[in-house]
C-alpha cells in the first residue's frame, strides 16, 4: 500500500509540474504586472471575437483569451523582464510576422502558426510614449487583426497593419 502511494504522489507531483510548464511563458512573465501601480490590465476570456467584430462584418477568426497591458508613459518592464520576453519569442515556437513603425508609434507582432491560423499572438506597441502589450489566444486569421475593434489606447496602431 505505501508503494502505491508514493507512485500516485509521484504521478500527481510530475502531473501539476507539467502542465505549470506548459502554460505560455509569456503569460507567465506578464502576470505580475496585473495590479501594479502605472499599469492598465484588461483580461477578457470567452469567445470575444463576437465583440471585436462590427455589425456590418463577420470575422472568421476565433478569440478565446486576450491580455491587454497599457504601461503609462514613462513606465515599462523592467530590462530583465525585456530579456526573458526576448529569450520566450526565441526559444518557443513563435516567429516575428510585422516589424512596422510610423509617425504615431511602432509595431512588432509574433505568432504562432498552426494550419494557416494563428494561434497565439504576442504584441508589442509603442504609441505616445506608452508601451503596450498584447497577447492573445484563439484561432486568428492575421489578415481579419485590422478589421477587429479593438477599443484600448494605441489600438489604431492595430487597425493600421496591413498583412498580404
Amino acid at each position: 500500500m505505501p508503494k502505491i502511494n508514493v507512485l500516485l504522489t509521484t504521478f500527481l507531483l510530475f502531473f501539476v509540474g507539467y502542465s505549470a510548464s506548459a502554460q505560455n511563458p509569456l503569460s507567465n512573465i506578464f502576470r505580475k504586472f496585473r495590479n501594479d501601480e502605472g499599469v492598465q490590465h484588461i483580461n477578457l476570456t470567452g469567445n470575444i471575437s463576437k465583440m471585436l467584430q462590427s455589425k456590418d462584418q463577420k470575422l472568421a477568426s476565433v478569440i478565446d483569451e486576450m491580455h491587454v497591458y497599457i504601461f503609462s508613459k514613462g513606465k515599462n518592464i523592467s530590462p530583465s523582464d525585456a530579456t526573458k520576453i526576448k529569450a520566450a519569442l526565441q526559444q518557443g515556437p513563435f516567429e516575428l510576422l510585422i516589424n512596422t513603425k510610423d509617425k504615431s508609434g511602432k509595431v512588432s507582432l509574433y505568432g504562432v502558426e498552426k494550419n494557416k491560423k494563428i494561434t497565439d499572438l504576442y504584441s508589442e506597441l509603442n504609441y505616445n510614449g506608452m508601451n503596450i502589450y498584447v497577447l492573445l489566444k484563439g484561432n486568428i486569421l492575421l489578415h481579419e487583426l485590422s478589421k477587429m475593434n479593438f477599443d484600448f489606447d494605441g489600438s489604431k496602431l492595430l487597425k493600421g497593419v496591413v498583412v498580404p
